[in-house]
């Protein structure tokens, strides 16, 4: 959880009371080194329950908000220690995504039941949603799209190139091959 995130966390208990001289500054600096390491989701489901069990308006325990917080965890560990919806692996199928041109069907994104954050990566390119007509013409394996890039594609043989370019490769593979494996009437 970066710290724009506890921010807007914290915010969400401005209704209740710090007890005591102590300054609300200096708490919420103390509860961030303290739920830094938990996914932003987790604090947020920590502290929907923090509130919504709140019997007064003083600022509750930090124990307890860590004990809400860890419920979210524990509700997996119950399920044969692995979430329902990944199954234990953290990662789940991202939706079918277009980029420069080219359908994606076969990507991952983190699970967003079990609250493991995604690791940190520079987006390149940009991603388009794909709309249900392109899905349909995907899978069925008629989506009209040229594989490469336009001006990226393999440029045409020129008249009789491509049959000189074949008896080179194979005068080449017949060199090699009396390089390395003598002529028939060595071996024998």
């Amino acid at each position: 959880m970066t710290r724009d995130e506890w921010k807007t966390q914290w915010k969400r208990l401005d209704q209740f009371r710090v007890g005591g001289d102590a300054n609300r500054d200096d708490v919420s600096a103390e509860w961030f080194r303290q739920l830094q390491h938990f996914h932003v989701d987790a604090v947020d489901h920590g502290i929907t329950q923090l509130i919504g069990s709140a019997k007064d308006t003083f600022l509750p325990g930090l124990g307890l908000l860590k004990d809400f917080i860890q419920s979210r965890f524990d509700r997996y560990d119950r399920t044969h220690g692995k979430c329902e919806t990944c199954h234990g692996s953290g990662w789940v199928d991202a939706p079918i995504f277009r980029s420069h041109g080219l359908i994606y069907a076969n990507a991952v994104t983190r699970c967003p039941a079990c609250g493991i954050p995604a690791p940190k990566i520079e987006e390149r390119g940009r991603r388009e949603p794909v709309n249900d007509l392109q899905t349909r013409e995907y899978l069925a394996g008629r989506f009209g799209h040229e594989q490469m890039p336009t001006g990226c594609e393999a440029k045409p043989w020129r008249e009789g190139a491509r049959e000189a370019h074949t008896a080179e490769m194979m005068a080449a593979f017949q060199k090699l091959r009396l390089k390395l494996f003598g002529s028939g009437t060595e071996a024998a």
